[in-house]
């Protein structure tokens, strides 16, 4: 799994924050039992929906976008190797 990493802040560029999505309860029924600031591992089905360079930032990396298609909450179990069929969700 990639961490993604906040960039730093420098004179010409301003500070580059990490990607944020969020669901309902309908979407993640395991948002409830959740605390702010907890950590919790997803696994997301995403259909890629463009790719290009952001002339706007000036960026010199590619940027991809993704509508995001179905979200699974992962257990403990699946975490240590029992990950349930990538086609389910």
């Amino acid at each position: 799994m990639t961490k993604i990493k906040q960039s730093k802040v420098s004179a010409e560029m301003p500070q580059k924050m990490p990607p944020e999505i969020s669901f309902d309860e309908t979407e993640l029924p395991e948002i409830k039992d959740w605390k702010v600031g907890g950590k919790y591992e997803l696994r997301l089905k995403v259909e890629q929906i463009s790719i290009g360079k952001d002339t706007m930032e000036n960026e010199k990396e590619l940027r991809a976008r993704f509508k995001v298609l179905a979200v699974e909450a992962l257990s403990k179990a699946d975490l240590y190797g029992n990950y349930k069929n990538p086609n389910k969700i």
